[in-house]
């Protein structure tokens, strides 16, 4: 983890006589081959991969996310927990390109005669929408919100994936009621988004006092 230190075994053989004696006349190569070789693993320690790598997993912990890594890949699966529903969710890192990325995946997928609507819903609510958007994956009808960020020549901090990862579970949250009302036939794509986008406004007098709404939350293990 970052901010450990790493301890680099060079040789695990005790060295005798005979051997320091002959190590003693090629100090200089060894040298240099051991100088290369703590370069090499310090460089792998801190490669911008894994210091991204690191910053994703420590956020996830210090923010008490419940979370399991793919094996072998830079991916971390998590489950949330919002208003209106519950979905499971993944972070990637795409170190060759320096890029994080944070998608969250609808509970629900659209069926091939709903495919067309769900698009026009999709679209129109990607329409000003600043930080992220809405995709449909035609082939299955898997339906999902990413949220990504380059951080070529810069730092990804635990900041900046906070305000990622919660702007786009928020996005999937708001959104999910049109989602499941255009995929039951219950209303058109424009009739749902402007239920999201332009809801219904209540006579003063009817309008109830204020609650405080729900916090959206990691599901716990």
């Amino acid at each position: 983890m970052s901010g450990s230190n790493s301890i680099v075994l060079v040789d695990d053989r005790k060295l005798n006589t005979t051997d320091y004696s002959q190590l003693k006349g090629s100090t200089d190569m060894n040298l240099n081959e051991l100088t290369q070789s703590i370069s090499d693993v310090l460089t792998q320690e801190l490669s911008p991969d894994k210091q991204m790598f690191d910053q994703l997993v420590n956020f996830f912990t210090s923010d008490d996310w419940s979370f399991t890594r793919l094996q072998g890949e830079p991916i971390l699966y998590t489950a949330i927990k919002g208003n209106n529903g519950e979905w499971n969710c993944y972070a990637q890192i795409r170190a060759d390109r320096s890029q994080f990325i944070f998608y969250s995946i609808c509970p629900i997928s659209a069926p091939e005669d709903s495919r067309s609507p769900i698009a026009e819903f999709l679209t129109r609510a990607n329409s000003g929408i600043i930080l992220g958007n809405f995709e449909l994956d035609f082939e299955d009808g898997e339906i999902r919100y990413k949220t990504s960020i380059d951080v070529t020549d810069d730092f990804l901090s635990q900041a900046l994936i906070k305000q990622l990862v919660y702007a786009n579970v928020s996005m999937m949250d708001e959104y999910l009621p049109g989602i499941q009302a255009v995929i039951a036939g219950e209303a058109t794509p424009l009739e749902a988004i402007q239920a999201i986008e332009h809801p219904p406004t209540k006579p003063a007098e009817a309008i109830a006092p204020p609650s405080p709404d729900q916090p959206i939350q990691p599901v716990p293990a």
